[in-house]
C-alpha cells in the first residue's frame, strides 16, 4: 500500500506545482472530481469501494468548515425493500404537506433530514425525530413521533456492525487533500497545496464519534418523474458525514 500511496503522493506533487487550476465541473464537488480525473484519471461515481487500488481519496477546502461525506448506508425499515423504505421515508412529506411552511408549494417532493448526537430534529413541525444508541442490541435506531398524537416509532435501525462494515470496505486507507479555491467568470479555480495519508481504522471511534455527534447522518431523498409521468422517490443518498479536521480520530496512523 506504501508504494500505491508514493505514486499517488508523486502524481499530487506535479498537481501542487501547478498553482491554481480551472475546474471544469461547476458545483462544490467539482474539485473533488478534478482531482481525482488528474490524480488517477478516475470518472464520477457513487461506487462503495475506495477510489484508486484500495486507497480512497478524499478533498477538502482549506478556508472553510467542510463536511466530509464518508460513506452511504440505508438503515432497516421494518425489514422493507429498497422501494418501500424509499417511499416510507417520503410518506413524512406527504403527511406533513398540508401543513402551511416557508416551502414553495411548486416544490419537489423530497425528504431532507440532517441528525446528530443528542440532538432531535423537527420536521414542520409535525414529526420529531432522535437518535438512539442501544448497546446490548449493537443497533443506532433513528425513532420518530407524531407530535400531535404523542404516537412514537422504534422500528428504523443500522446494526452497529453495518456501520463500521461501511466505513472500513469504503476507507481502510484514505488519502486527504487540502485545496483552497476561488471563484471567477463561471468557474472554481483550486490550488491543491496538501496531502496527507491515514491507515489503521480505529473501529471503536466510530460509534463514539456518532455518539458525539461529531458524524452527521444526513438523509436526502427527492422524487423524479416515471416513464408515466408519475413521481416516484429518488435516492440522493443516507449520508455519514464528518467535518474535515475530525477526520484524524477515526485513525489510528497519519502520515
Amino acid at each position: 500500500m506504501k508504494e500505491k500511496y508514493e505514486y499517488i503522493k508523486s502524481k499530487f506533487d506535479t498537481i501542487e506545482s501547478l498553482g491554481f487550476i480551472k475546474c471544469n465541473y461547476h458545483d462544490k464537488g467539482g474539485p473533488g472530481r478534478m482531482l481525482e480525473k488528474l490524480l488517477v484519471n478516475k470518472k464520477p461515481d457513487n461506487s462503495k469501494k475506495p477510489d484508486y487500488e484500495g486507497i480512497e481519496i478524499k478533498t477538502c477546502c482549506d478556508n472553510s468548515k467542510y463536511k466530509m461525506t464518508l460513506f452511504s448506508l440505508i438503515p432497516n425499515v421494518n425489514n422493507l425493500n429498497f422501494e418501500n423504505t424509499m417511499k416510507y421515508f417520503m410518506s413524512f412529506y406527504y403527511l406533513s404537506k398540508k401543513k402551511k411552511t416557508k416551502t414553495n408549494s411548486k416544490s419537489i417532493p423530497h425528504f431532507y433530514l440532517s441528525i446528530k448526537g443528542t440532538n432531535n430534529f423537527y420536521l414542520n413541525g409535525i414529526f420529531k425525530f432522535n437518535l438512539v444508541f442501544n448497546d446490548t442490541e449493537k443497533k443506532l435506531y433513528l425513532d420518530w413521533e407524531n407530535i400531535s398524537t404523542k404516537d412514537k416509532h422504534h422500528c428504523i435501525y443500522w446494526n452497529y456492525n453495518e456501520i463500521t462494515s461501511a466505513f472500513v470496505s469504503k476507507l481502510n486507507y484514505l488519502v486527504l487533500i487540502k485545496y483552497d479555491k476561488f471563484y471567477s467568470c463561471g468557474y472554481f479555480y483550486c490550488k491543491y497545496k496538501s496531502i496527507n495519508f491515514f491507515q489503521q481504522i480505529n473501529e471503536d471511534a466510530i460509534i463514539k464519534l456518532l455518539k458525539e455527534g461529531k458524524i452527521v447522518i444526513l438523509f436526502n431523498i427527492s422524487s423524479k418523474q416515471d416513464e408515466n409521468n408519475n413521481l416516484v422517490p429518488y435516492y440522493h443518498g443516507i449520508r455519514f458525514e464528518i467535518n474535515s479536521n475530525e477526520i484524524s480520530q477515526l485513525y489510528k496512523n497519519i502520515n
